[in-house]
């Protein structure tokens, strides 16, 4: 069964994940490795291995914005947030 492959259900962001309504994820922007923007101050990045920061944009968008908090979530606890 395919629950987290582009354009399934389980690909989706949670209905209540944001205080707005979130748009879909769109999946040709995150597997080309460009962030997502959900919102004001909600962004979206695939993470294709273990580590938020390995492979990913997510430095280059940090250091662009300025961030000072980080929230993460994902479906592998042992290796998605312990792993950043």
């Amino acid at each position: 069964m395919r629950i987290a492959a582009p354009g399934t259900p389980g690909s989706e962001l949670p209905p209540r994940s944001s205080p707005q309504a979130p748009p879909g994820l769109d999946p040709d922007v995150l597997l080309a490795g460009w962030p997502q923007r959900l919102g004001p101050d909600d962004w979206a990045v695939f993470k294709p291995r273990w580590g938020a920061f390995s492979r990913t944009c997510l430095e280059e968008l940090l250091t662009e914005l300025g961030a000072h908090t980080l929230v993460f979530a994902g479906c592998n606890l042992p290796n998605t947030p312990a792993a950043v």
